[in-house]
Formats: C-alpha cells, structure tokens, sequence
C-alpha cells in the first residue's frame, strides 16, 4: 500500500513540475477595446452643461417580454429647456442574423412611440445601450420598450423583446 502511495506522489511530482516549465509565458488577450456611457445622475440638483437643469426624473427596470431573457434599467429625464433624454443599459442576447434592436419611448399607455435608436453594443456581448434626446414630451410614467427588427431601418415597432415602464420620482 505504501509503495503506490508512493508511486502515485512521485507521478503528480512529474506531471506538476512538467506543468511549471519557466520558459513558458502566458500571453494575456489583447484590450479589444472600451465603452463609455454618459449618465446623467440624480443628486440634490442635475445640471447638465447643454440642457441646464433637470426638471423632473424617472427611472425603471427592463426586462424582457413573452419568454426573452432580458434585464436593465432606463432613464428619463426632463430639463428646463424643454428637451427630454432617456438612456437605457439592457442585457440581452444578440438579436438573430440581420436583425437589430431598436429601443422605442413611448406615453405610458403606448401610444405615441418615438424611434429612439438602434442599441449599441460595441464588445459583441450581452450589454447593449442607448442615448435619446427629444422635445417630444411622453408624459409621466413613461413606457420604454425594445424591439428585434430588420436591418431594413423600419419606421414602426416591430417584434417587442424587452419593456419597462419609468416611474417619477421627482
């Protein structure tokens, strides 16, 4: 017994000290690259340097509708100067072989849905994300939503993958 104990020790010894070779170096992936958003964040007073001051604040969650997997958050701000800028982080999937995700703002019944914009998502990954400015006021509660469309750039909300609706908070 002792000797295959003994057997069995001098052969990891092998394997370990074969593993542990000092010649060998290992590579570390490239940085493919980076992503900055730019948030607007609530506190005692927002500022912004091109719209002034915030107005009013809603926030909600995303998350995703009829069995797709999705999560995130999105912002809604309005300024003194009468613009409105939603931002939205969501994580989800690729969308399918020629299509894309386009993010929607609309009033919180749904109607008047404004395009907002094709999310980016600049590592290949799960997070994607998206900035809208607009003088369109939606209202309070307002609705955000996403939807997989055709690379074709359509004018109208296609199949909805991911929904949340903001809440104001002041």
């Amino acid at each position: 017994m002792f000797s295959r104990s003994l057997a069995i020790a001098s052969l990891s010894l092998v394997i370990l000290a074969t593993g542990c070779k000092k010649d060998e170096e290992v590579e570390i992936g490239e940085q493919i690259g980076s992503q900055t958003v730019q948030q607007i964040m609530p506190g005692k007073q927002v500022v912004d340097p091109v719209h002034g001051k915030q107005v009013s604040f809603q926030y909600g969650a995303m998350g995703g509708v009829e069995g797709v997997n999705a999560n995130g958050v999105g912002y809604y701000h309005t300024f003194e100067d009468d613009f409105y800028v939603m931002t939205m982080n969501l994580n989800i999937f690729q969308p399918g072989a020629g299509k894309r995700y386009v993010a929607w703002v609309a009033k919180n019944d749904g109607s008047n849905p404004q395009r907002a914009g094709v999310l980016s998502n600049p590592f290949g990954d799960v997070r994607h994300a998206v900035k809208f400015e607009t003088k369109v006021d939606s209202g309070d509660d307002v609705l955000l939503f996403v939807t997989e469309e055709s690379k074709d750039d359509p004018a109208t909300p296609g199949k909805r993958v991911a929904e949340g609706t903001m809440k104001k908070i002041r």
